[in-house]
C-alpha cells in the first residue's frame, strides 16, 4: 500500500502554486554551485527536473494550469511586442524546485526568463526581507517573493506588471551582474521548446 506523507504548509503551497507534484522527501542535497551553473542547470534540462528531490516534467513555454500559469499570463500581458524593432522572444517559466541547488542554496523556486534576461521567485507562505535584514531568520535572496496572500486576480495582476517592468528595465542596463540577476544567452534549442508539451 503506498501511502503518502503530507506536506509541510510551505511545500503544499509550492505544489498549489506551480500545479506540480514533486515527490518531496528525504534526499541528499546536490553539490553546491554558484548562482549563474545552477540556473543555467535548469535551462538546459528544459522543464525535466531530475533533482534529487524527484522528477517531474513541465513545460517551461506553457506552464500548467495553476496559480503560476496565472502569472506568467499577466506577465505577458505587460511584455512589449518589440524590442528595439525585432520581435521579442517567447516568456518563460522554469521551476527549482524538488532538490535542486539553485532552491537549496540560493532560494530561488523559479524563474521567468525572457528576451536573454531572467526574474527570480521565491513561493513561500514566510514573509522575507530583502538580502542582508533578517526577519524571524529569513532572507529574501530572489528578486519577487510570492505568498499565499498574493493568490487573487488583483495581486497577480499587479505582480505580472512589476515583473514585466523588471524585465524591460534590465534590458536597458548593461551585461553585467548585480544582485541575483544576469544576462544570459538564449537557450539555443528555444524554439523547441516553445512547441514542447
Amino acid at each position: 500500500m503506498d501511502t503518502q506523507v503530507p506536506l509541510s504548509p510551505g511545500r503544499q503551497w509550492e505544489v498549489d502554486f506551480f500545479g506540480v507534484r514533486c515527490p518531496y522527501g528525504s534526499f541528499t542535497p546536490p553539490a553546491y554551485q554558484n548562482f549563474d551553473p545552477s540556473v543555467q542547470e535548469i535551462i538546459d534540462a528544459g522543464g525535466r527536473n531530475t533533482g534529487p528531490g524527484g522528477a517531474y516534467n513541465y513545460n517551461p513555454a506553457t506552464p500548467r494550469p495553476s496559480v503560476s500559469y496565472d502569472l506568467w499570463k499577466q506577465v505577458q500581458k505587460g511584455l512589449p511586442s518589440y524590442v528595439k524593432g525585432q520581435p521579442h522572444h517567447h516568456l518563460f517559466l522554469y521551476l527549482a524546485i524538488g532538490g535542486m541547488a539553485l532552491d537549496i542554496y540560493h532560494g530561488v523556486d523559479a524563474f521567468f526568463f525572457w528576451n536573454g534576461t531572467y526574474v527570480s521567485v521565491d513561493v513561500s507562505i514566510t514573509q522575507k526581507k530583502r538580502k542582508g535584514g533578517r526577519r524571524n531568520g529569513s532572507r529574501l535572496k530572489a528578486d519577487v517573493l510570492i505568498t499565499p496572500a498574493d493568490n487573487n486576480p488583483a495581486r497577480l495582476r499587479e505582480l505580472g506588471r512589476q515583473i514585466a517592468e523588471l524585465f524591460q528595465s534590465r534590458l536597458e542596463q548593461p551585461k553585467k551582474r548585480d544582485g541575483f540577476h544576469i544576462r544570459l544567452p538564449i537557450p539555443t534549442d528555444v524554439r523547441f521548446r516553445a512547441g514542447m508539451r
